[in-house]
């Protein structure tokens, strides 16, 4: 049985973002995983905390379609202040259990994040760092 998501227990920002600049968003955060190298393995919440050093961020269902070879993100991505989305991850997250949904985070961005927090169905956190982003924003 299917279980349609929403993030109605997060207190978001911007719930309207068109399919359009939902998948741009989104495939930006992707790729930043698919392509990075040595991610941060982060063990607690806290610890994620610690490392989130915006006051904005993106969070998406990590969800990805094909048709082809088109990719398609069939998720929901909203934006949210960071204290609202850590204690929405605090209700969403269980490390004893190794469950959670998969989400992927950075924080608001205009061409690419400087970081993204992929968090996965085995309550696996990981940190990626945007290599160039510092030489060409």
């Amino acid at each position: 049985m299917k279980h349609k998501f929403t993030f109605e227990r997060l207190i978001a920002i911007k719930k309207e973002l068109s399919i359009q600049d939902k998948e741009i968003v989104f495939f930006s955060m992707h790729d930043l995983t698919r392509r990075g190298v040595n991610p941060i393995w982060i063990d607690t919440l806290a610890e994620l905390e610690s490392v989130m050093i915006d006051d904005e961020y993106y969070i998406a269902l990590n969800i990805i379609t094909t048709k082809g070879k088109k990719k398609f993100f069939k998720g929901m991505l909203v934006s949210c202040l960071k204290n609202d989305l850590l204690r929405f991850l605090n209700e969403e997250f269980c490390a004893e259990t190794g469950c959670s949904r998969p989400f992927i985070i950075s924080p608001l961005f205009s061409i690419r994040p400087n970081y993204v927090i992929s968090i996965t169905e085995e309550a696996g956190i990981r940190y990626y760092i945007c290599d160039d982003c510092a030489s060409n924003p």
